[in-house]
């Protein structure tokens, strides 16, 4: 008779101050990494292609945006107009010149702005998710389906390298709990996470390998913990000491020096708009 498994932990950054318990479900892999192509169409057909794909993807994104929660959908709808950006092409336009296909072109032009945005602390945690869209759209012209499904029935936690704004989207009721390798707490991960109150540790790192779908997970999000093999509590609740938390959370804020807000305004209406944020 083999030997009852034993509790092990796993510590990461705590997302909400919630404890959680389900079943692991490992989101499907990404397919392997479109490979570098030259073409033999030319550039002005692999950019009505690259346009065409650019299209279908933003209109997917839009899709979804129509069934999932504010935030996601702001998020969701703000990538879609990135992507449709005329920098986007013109960027591409320089490998398409070059003699690339356009799987290649949208890729390469998407890593020049990640190294643009790597240098903002603010902006860099955008960049995984600017990759997923450049890669999603590369997969596009390769004729390669992919389209990962969380499951309707649960409790289940999501264990994944990372999440994109396209896979939190498909979020249904039955996930209870987020486990990641990469993102930090403000990543779109957290984001969403901390806005739809599910509790969340993120930035886990290789030790997740050691999860293996279907085992029963217990997150600690206010203590930032993951256990393994853990016992289905009988009751799900907020930490006892969540009051004394948050008072002392409030004390650290005071503390704390002013954080700097950013804003993106592309036009004298944004700017008006971001002010009026800033001002409520």
């Amino acid at each position: 008779m083999p030997a009852p498994e034993t509790n092990s932990t796993l510590t990461g950054i705590g997302v909400g101050d919630q404890i959680a318990w389900g079943k692991a479900f490992l989101l499907e892999p990404k397919p392997q990494p479109v490979p570098t192509a030259k073409s033999s169409l030319g550039a002005a057909v692999e950019r009505q292609r690259l346009i065409a794909a650019i299209k279908e993807v933003a209109d997917e994104l839009r899709t979804l945006a129509t069934d999932t929660d504010v935030v996601n959908a702001e998020i969701l709808i703000a990538l879609a107009v990135l992507i449709e950006d005329q920098a986007l092409i013109d960027s591409a336009e320089e490998y398409l010149t070059a003699g690339y296909d356009a799987q290649t072109a949208v890729q390469k032009a998407m890593t020049g702005f990640s190294e643009l945005l790597a240098g903002d602390a603010v902006f860099a945690e955008r960049i995984a998710d600017l990759q997923d869209l450049a890669f999603r759209i590369a997969l596009r012209l390769a004729g390669i389906a992919w389209s990962p499904r969380v499951p309707s029935v649960g409790p289940i936690i999501v264990v994944a390298d990372d999440l994109s704004p396209a896979e939190t989207a498909q979020f249904t009721s039955a996930v209870v709990g987020v486990v990641t390798k990469f993102g930090g707490p403000t990543s779109h991960t957290a984001i969403v996470c901390r806005q739809r109150g599910i509790p969340a540790i993120v930035g886990v790192g290789q030790l997740i390998d050691q999860i293996s779908l279907g085992q029963d997970l217990l997150i600690d999000a206010g203590e930032s913990l993951l256990v393994l093999n853990a016992n289905q509590p009988q009751q799900i609740t907020l930490h006892e000491d969540m009051g004394e938390r948050q008072s002392d959370s409030q004390n650290d804020i005071q503390s704390q020096p002013i954080i700097e807000v950013l804003g993106n305004a592309g036009s004298t209406a944004d700017a008006e708009a971001l002010n009026q944020t800033r001002a409520s």
